[in-house]
């Protein structure tokens, strides 16, 4: 049995794990969704004082505070980004790192607006101003949970450091979804992402659904999981 703890993108939260976390406890696991700083039922602390910094502590201490060792650390979307920094920090902590249709770093000092369309990143800079610091929600997503919230920019601007040959080593799997309607790949490099896990020798694994598939189906990364487990055991 394994200890899985679970990292959101960011415009959801914990509860965007919950019915999977769930579901892998029903199989003997267990399983911690983390809900960042700013987001879900910790969105009334949202600040334009958070930064990657304040995310990355968050999963840490969940570690930290819980005991966690031997962890299973998945993120989806912005949450790879978080967990790649975390392994930099914990990697002694850490069995695996499994990437649900996210954004990683590929190269040390990279932040996660380098990966986007130079145009994309001209465009929401425009929108925002000089002052602001979130990004709007889209209308797909307000119409489909009153629970997902806006994106913060600060986090996206931060750097992270990848500099740990121990964290280098951790086994890591990337879990791709296959449709593109609605799915931040568009504007995302995440098919470069994807040639860089396949060259660095991750397991790559393709799922049918957009970029939410998971939180409107979780039955169907349950399974994929628990294989993962198995077969490492």
């Amino acid at each position: 049995m394994a200890t899985f703890v679970m990292v959101h993108g960011q415009v959801d939260g914990g509860w965007a794990w919950t019915p999977i976390a769930e579901k892998l406890r029903q199989q003997g696991h267990r399983a911690f969704p983390v809900t960042l700083t700013g987001n879900g039922e910790r969105q009334h602390l949202v600040s334009p004082a958070i930064t990657l910094d304040t995310h990355i502590q968050d999963v840490m201490a969940v570690l930290q505070y819980e005991r966690l060792d031997q962890v299973w650390l998945v993120g989806h979307s912005y949450g790879g980004w978080v967990i790649t920094a975390v392994a930099e920090q914990m990697a002694d902590r850490i069995a695996h790192l499994v990437y649900v249709d996210a954004v990683i770093p590929l190269v040390d000092g990279q932040c996660l607006l380098d990966l986007f369309d130079p145009a994309f990143v001209e465009q929401a800079a425009r929108a925002l101003g000089p002052d602001a610091w979130q990004l709007p929600l889209t209308p797909d997503l307000i119409s489909a949970d009153s629970r997902y919230g806006p994106a913060l920019i600060r986090p996206m601007r931060d750097p992270v450091a990848l500099t740990n040959p121990q964290a280098a080593a951790l086994p890591r799997t990337y879990i791709a979804y296959t449709e593109r309607a609605n799915n931040p790949r568009d504007t995302v490099a995440l098919p470069r992402i994807e040639e860089a896990a396949m060259a660095r020798g991750w397991r790559i694994i393709r799922l049918p659904g957009d970029h939410f598939a998971h939180v409107r189906q979780p039955d169907l990364l349950v399974p994929v999981l628990a294989q993962l487990v198995a077969e490492s055991a």
